[in-house]
């Protein structure tokens, strides 16, 4: 049996026990203000719901709030169920102003003539902040797509953020990120289509598969640096804890996850990793850290498993990989071709399985060669290799096996550091060598 590392990425099944994340999103788009009215905030605020809630976010949605009270409201109604979810997020897309170093969302309906009213009926940001805090251990996102002109200093018009000082920086609390669809003292146009620059860019971005949550705002800054000549530059404060964050994951990488977060019993169960100690042979901490496995229940555990997969995901290439090694590995190449074959039209550029393909046509016509030249059943050899004194210092035993005339090579080669056995020039186990040359 050929030895092969196997790469465990897609074997534990989507019924294995693991708590779903749950995911709470406060999204709020002012657009209908008496004064300074802006085009696309309700859009924005639209088109991030649809996004969040296909990344099974539930989401508290506002429109056009006019009153004070009714943002506290909504904001409190996030507050109360924050505690209950696992990630918090906050759109906000509108006008927002700062004063006296403050930052404050504004209502559409309120009268705004100095800044005692913009303290008085302006809702401040710190009234989220405070739902943020002491979640220091989970995942909490804050995005202000917001105004950053203080329409008392010049008179409104269809930028969200163009004149003033702009928003004051906010220190995120632990455990939080905190984004802004532009820098200080820069523009961000409330766009000429459908949605601002920032929430098209943001709004595809969240949905990358595999992307971490760094990543995307990453990839958002390039966007909307792109789309508006540089105009206009995001930027966000990040005290995120822990392990990366993804909004959207591959199944494959969702089962990887649950495997690294299981215990060792339970794998070994799984597995039936019972030659050796399974923690010296996977390192929990990586990703591509391989297991080598040489018994015949082990491929067909991964087998099932794999074949589990597919019926949930029939575009899992990772499934038809790791099936198809060990398909590999019990030389099984027929039933390994397919599942290559299927992995391959699903990514045409993965060249580890192009060599495996390649490997066992090699494979193949070397066993048709040893069915040509040597009879049915078993043909013995032995060669010595001495030193130049004339002693033997290594002995191998070759036996070639054919059946229905496919032929395979195996050694059992004896020397003073050991006997080592071999089919096909790869390395096997002495039970491997006494089953199959008998």
């Amino acid at each position: 049996m050929i030895r092969y590392f196997i790469f465990i990425l897609c074997f534990i099944s989507l019924s294995l026990d693991a708590q779903e994340e749950k995911r709470l999103a406060l999204i709020i788009g002012n657009a209908n203000y008496d004064k300074g009215a802006l085009k696309n905030p309700v859009n924005d605020a639209a088109l991030m719901k649809q996004t969040l809630e296909k990344l099974n976010f539930e989401v508290i949605y506002a429109i056009n709030v006019s009153k004070k009270m009714e943002m506290v409201d909504k904001i409190a109604e996030f507050g109360k169920k924050r505690k209950a979810y696992d990630v918090g997020f906050v759109y906000y897309a509108g006008h927002g102003v700062q004063v006296g170093g403050e930052n404050y969302l504004l209502p559409t309906k309120e009268t705004f003539q100095s800044q005692f009213d913009v303290e008085d009926y302006g809702v401040s940001v710190q009234k989220i902040m405070r739902y943020l805090k002491g979640m220091s251990n989970q995942v909490n996102v804050l995005i202000l797509d917001a105004c950053r002109d203080n329409p008392f200093e010049s008179t409104w018009n269809n930028n969200r953020s163009l004149k003033g000082a702009g928003l004051a920086k906010i220190p995120p609390p632990s455990g939080s990120l905190i984004a802004f669809s532009t820098s200080a003292n820069t523009t961000a146009n409330d766009g000429t289509e459908n949605n601002s620059l920032y929430c098209k860019s943001l709004a595809t971005n969240l949905q990358l598969e595999n992307t971490s949550i760094d990543q995307v705002f990453r990839n958002v800054r390039e966007d909307v640096i792109d789309w508006s000549n540089g105009r206009q530059i995001p930027e966000e404060a990040s005290k995120l804890v822990g392990e990366a964050y993804y909004f959207s994951k591959t199944e494959s990488k969702v089962l990887l996850e649950k495997l690294e977060k299981m215990d060792v019993d339970k794998l070994n169960y799984l597995l039936s990793a019972s030659q050796g100690d399974f923690k010296s042979k996977f390192n929990f901490k990586s990703f591509t850290d391989s297991l080598i496995l040489n018994d015949t229940n082990e491929f067909n555990i991964l087998i099932a498993k794999n074949t589990k997969i597919l019926e949930l995901d029939s575009k899992n290439i990772c499934a038809y990989k790791n099936r198809g090694k060990a398909y590999y590995q019990m030389e099984s190449f027929d039933k390994a071709m397919l599942d290559f074959e299927s992995a391959v039209k699903l990514d045409s550029n993965d060249g580890e399985i192009s060599n495996l393909m390649s490997t066992i046509l090699t494979y193949q016509e070397q066993q048709n060669q040893l069915g040509l030249e040597y009879l049915e059943g078993i043909t013995e050899k032995v060669y010595e290799r001495k030193n130049r004194r004339g002693d033997v210092i290594e002995v191998t035993l070759v036996r070639i096996v054919v059946i229905g005339k496919i032929g395979n090579e195996y050694r059992k080669v004896k020397s003073k550091w050991g006997v080592s056995y071999y089919k096909n020039g790869s390395v096997v186990s002495e039970e491997i060598w006494n089953n199959q040359t008998q």
